[in-house]
């Protein structure tokens, strides 16, 4: 009887520290390395790009998406509207990417028009 219960405080102690270091690593890759994607609908001029059509409520009239790496967004409070709009910068080139709306896939697009 003695042999069990030093094995399933064993299993218990494994188990717990599996646990630990899983919640440890979650916490220092998403809180204090910030690396994860954040995705966001950024106004869009139609003179100059393939645009989104949004509905102007929950998405602006004309959008594209950006998608960029956390740690390359600079901290804000966006409760405060403090926080600047989305942009691709050229020292993004590895976390950061500017999506337009392919006509040739999306029908909700406008297309570009020269000026």
């Amino acid at each position: 009887m003695d042999n069990t219960i030093t094995q399933t405080k064993w299993i218990f102690l494994v188990v717990f520290i599996a646990a630990a270091l899983t919640v440890a690593m979650a916490f220092n890759k998403y809180y204090i390395q910030r690396d994860y994607l954040v995705f966001a609908n950024v106004s869009c001029d139609p003179g100059q790009h393939s645009c989104f059509i949004g509905d102007g409520e929950s998405t602006p009239d004309y959008y594209s998406m950006i998608f960029k790496r956390a740690y390359l967004i600079p901290p804000c409070d966006a409760w405060a509207d403090e926080c600047a709009e989305l942009t691709c910068l050229p020292s993004d080139s590895y976390g950061c990417t500017h999506q337009f709306c392919d006509p040739a896939s999306d029908e909700n697009c406008t297309l570009a028009s020269p000026q």
